[in-house]
């Protein structure tokens, strides 16, 4: 279905091939009615203008192509860019639909799992009182939709505090780091190094070859140990 102003230019064109057609047929070497027209005078001369010799014909055909040609390569560049404003629009859409998704997961999981927002580095975390091992806990951090914490220089003191104002009877408190993978190497669960300012003086230990995974002690005033990783202690999940 062609549009009103589609239609409109069409005219137009066809009007310019009118005119365009005149000037042609004066400078071709038509016979027939230029003859005419220049024998019988002006009896001729609409004829001549407009329709030239019969031998131009070819002309005007062509000339009428071109112009739909034309017009139709213009309606179908037009369509194509609406196409790939179309594709365009959606992928922006797509891209909101998951954004949106995904705070409406972590919404949820404030509200209905009792996650507090860190505003500092923009993650959602919960102090877990249950006592687990440190597989264990990350289980269930995992099921939450996020994983046990990784901290870093700026935000560890806060979580100190956290751990010595909400910890019970386990003393010890799951956070987001381990060697298992090599021995005496400690990565954050995000992949960045644990810097050696978190860990509590003389730790890790790695005390009888069995201390595999971090954790916050209240006996060392809640800073960095490594202790044997099916300990059950309390935890600290977050959700980035």
């Amino acid at each position: 279905m062609f549009s009103y102003e589609f239609i409109l230019l069409m005219l137009f064109h066809l009007m310019l091939c009118s005119i365009t057609y005149a000037s042609i047929t004066i400078e071709n070497d038509c016979t027939d009615n230029r003859m005419k027209h220049l024998c019988e005078g002006s009896a001729y001369h609409n004829v001549y203008q407009f329709f030239g010799d019969s031998s131009c014909q070819p002309n005007i055909k062509k000339c009428i192509e071109d112009a739909i040609n034309t017009l139709f390569a213009k309606q179908n560049k037009s369509v194509e860019g609406w196409d790939e404003s179309i594709k365009t629009l959606t992928a922006k859409l797509e891209t909101l639909e998951r954004k949106i998704d995904k705070i409406g997961r972590i919404g949820d999981a404030r509200c209905h799992n009792g996650y507090e927002y860190y505003q500092q580095d923009k993650f959602w975390y919960k102090f877990h009182n249950d006592c687990m091992s440190w597989s264990e806990a990350r289980d269930v951090c995992r099921k939450e939709g996020g994983d046990l914490i990784s901290l870093n220089e700026n935000n560890f003191d806060f979580f100190r505090n956290v751990s010595q104002a909400k910890a019970g009877g386990c003393n010890h408190v799951w956070v987001g780091t381990t060697d298992i993978s090599l021995e005496g190497q400690w990565y954050w669960l995000n992949g960045k190094r644990v810097s050696s300012v978190s860990w509590q003086p003389g730790q890790p230990d790695n005390a009888r070859s069995n201390e595999h995974c971090g954790d916050l002690v209240r006996h060392f005033q809640f800073k960095l140990n490594d202790h044997v990783c099916s300990y059950k202690v309390h935890f600290i999940c977050q959700i980035v």
